[in-house]
Parts: C-alpha cells; sequence; structure tokens
C-alpha cells in the first residue's frame, strides 16, 4: 500500500510525524507515570470542557464563523443536532 502512495506522487512520508510524536509521548509518558493519573484525568477534561465551552461562547456572539457559514448561530447548530439526533 505504501508503494501505491509513492507511484501516484504522494511525496509526504509516515516518517514525517513521528519524532514529534515521540518526544511529545516520551514527555508525557513520564509525566503521567510521576503523577496521580485520576487527577491527570480530571484536569484534562475540565480543561477541554473549558476550551469546548470558550468556543460556543464564541459562535455564540458571532466572533467566529464556521467554515462555509458566514452567519453561522448557535440556533442554527443546535437545529442541525437536534434533526441528527432524531434519524438515529
Amino acid at each position: 500500500m505504501r508503494a501505491a502512495a509513492l507511484d501516484s506522487g504522494d511525496e509526504r512520508r509516515d516518517d514525517d510525524d513521528s519524532l514529534p510524536s515521540l518526544v511529545v509521548g516520551l514527555l508525557a509518558g513520564v509525566f503521567v507515570d510521576r503523577h496521580d493519573r485520576k487527577r491527570i484525568m480530571i484536569v484534562t477534561c475540565l480543561v477541554q470542557a473549558v476550551i469546548v465551552a470558550t468556543i460556543a461562547v464564541v459562535i455564540g456572539i458571532d466572533g467566529l464563523a464556521l467554515p462555509g457559514e458566514e452567519d453561522a448561530s448557535v440556533a442554527v447548530i443546535v437545529a442541525n443536532l437536534k434533526s441528527g439526533l432524531a434519524t438515529l
């Protein structure tokens, strides 16, 4: 499969992303091994929730336009989510 990707003119190699992943993975592994895993998971979930809430607020005050829709609002997003969940 890799040979097919190279034959199609794709110049990207899998090795391009390995060094940053290796460095970050090793540092994260050392950090997690030395600290309480449960506390780390709670803190990262809280940070993730704050980031998501901040993005929602910024979209809600029309400070951030979604790609492809300049007049996006929270009401439109919620309506789309409700219609998507109704089909399940």
